[in-house]
Formats: structure tokens, sequence, C-alpha cells
């Protein structure tokens, strides 16, 4: 699901890297 994802990347506003970087649980949340 991309909600998830959506919302670790709103935890992580300042940090410049991809998100999967500090959540790589999320790209398998995506793809389910």
């Amino acid at each position: 699901h991309i909600q998830p994802f959506q919302f670790h990347r709103q935890n992580f506003r300042g940090k410049q890297a991809p998100d999967f970087i500090y959540h790589p649980v999320s790209l398998t949340n995506i793809n389910n």
C-alpha cells in the first residue's frame, strides 16, 4: 500500500535520502 510509505515520508521530511533507506519494510507494503 502506498499510504504507509507516504506516512513515513512525512516523518522523515527533513531527510534528503529516499524513505526506503530508513524503512525497508515500506517497499514490501507497496508491493503488497
